[in-house]
């Protein structure tokens, strides 16, 4: 956990380097040079972290509904997303 309530990144490591994506989370491309240091503004919570993905996701399933199109994410896909995390979370109980 972060000031921002989570964090979400992805790291790669392969045997010339890594990828890394969403590691240093920010409101804007803006860095403060200072006399304390180098900074950088950060959302102050979850929803500011994530507006434009809720935003998005929102208008999305709105379209599809309205237009009577398939939804731009299968179920079998959030089935998934729960069947893992019940799986961690049962991991995380009984240790194995």
């Amino acid at each position: 956990m972060i000031a921002a309530d989570q964090e979400d990144c992805t790291e790669i490591f392969g045997t010339d380097g890594k990828i890394a994506i969403n590691t240093q989370p920010q409101l804007n491309l803006v860095n403060l040079y200072e006399s304390t240091g180098i900074r950088r503004e950060i959302p102050a919570d979850y929803y500011g972290r994530f507006r434009e993905a809720f935003i998005t996701e929102a208008n999305e399933f709105t379209a599809s509904c309205l237009d009577d199109t398939k939804p731009p994410l299968q179920l079998d896909s959030a089935v998934k997303a729960v069947a893992i995390g019940c799986a961690l979370q049962e991991s995380l109980i009984t240790g194995n």
